[in-house]
């Protein structure tokens, strides 16, 4: 069976998220990363803190998370793909960052998705369990950058690069395995470690190799970190949840120790440009 990583933050979850209806507004960023009118998507924040976009699958319009851990591209609650009367097309094997099996799950035919402005015919969608829609990963981003801002309920998407201008830029680390991964070099209170970028997980998480390392103090909740440093950024963490990132950091040159989740992405303006392979933490 195909391998697909999906973000360890679902498929465990169920939420529901209002819908966002309306005009996107503008942005202060809209003008200094380039961005047309036309570019700019209203997004909403649900339960868990997750960003919601909106698509249209078979021409129904749905809510589905943006979620950058999940890059098997398309999953649907099983409710959703009764209500579409969806055709199969197999069945998939998830596993989760540690590297066990999550599961094993349906795929259905798509005759139609439409997804920031863009229409795709003949996808896919794996049936994911939960009492929600679904989330929709990077793979339709790919060789493009988009830029999430939680605050402003906005999501923009552009085929063009970042302006060369734009300053304080992160070099993301390339996956070998798992193309869209959001991978940043990074600081944790001093020590160098492989971070990823993920808003489908509700919270910051952290490898147990990395607890031990920096001998983490446990709380009620997890464990705190004092410092965690991307570029210019600093963050503290309360409550950080223990993780094994062992399966999604094979051939890698260094395991990846921290994933950042929307608890912390919620508090920037997040831009990433996957044709430069760069990311920027705005304000």
């Amino acid at each position: 069976m195909w391998r697909v990583r999906l973000s360890a933050a679902f498929c465990l979850l169920g939420f529901f998220c209002a819908s966002v209806s309306g005009k996107p507004r503008s942005a202060p960023w809209q003008k200094s990363l380039s961005y047309q009118a036309e570019e700019l998507h209203s997004i909403s924040v649900g339960q868990y803190g997750f960003p919601y976009v909106k698509v249209a699958v078979n021409g129904r319009e749905l809510d589905l998370v943006w979620d950058t851990g999940n890059l098997a591209g398309l999953l649907l609650s099983p409710k959703v793909i009764q209500g579409l009367d969806l055709s199969s097309a197999g069945e998939q094997t998830f596993y989760d960052s540690g590297g066990e099996v999550a599961g094993t799950y349906p795929i259905y035919n798509i005759a139609q998705l439409k997804v920031f402005g863009d229409t795709r015919s003949n996808e896919r969608a794996y049936e994911c369990q939960g009492d929600f829609n679904g989330l929709i990963g990077p793979r339709y981003v790919l060789g493009k950058r988009f830029t999430l801002d939680y605050k402003r309920k906005l999501i923009a998407v552009s085929a063009t690069p970042l302006p060369q201008k734009s300053k304080g830029l992160l070099p993301m680390i390339p996956s070998p395995r798992h193309e869209g991964l959001i991978l940043v070099h990074g600081l944790v209170n001093g020590q160098e470690v492989l971070v990823e970028i993920d808003t489908g997980k509700s919270r910051t998480v952290v490898d147990p190799a990395l607890v031990s390392l920096l001998r983490l103090r446990k709380n009620a909740n997890g464990y705190r970190i004092q410092e965690v440093k991307l570029g210019s950024r600093k963050f503290t963490i309360p409550s950080a949840k223990e993780v094994s990132f062992e399966g999604i950091s094979k051939q890698l040159a260094v395991p990846i120790m921290l994933g950042i989740g929307s608890d912390v992405l919620s508090k920037v303006v997040l831009t990433v440009d996957y044709s430069q392979q760069v990311v920027l933490l705005g304000r």
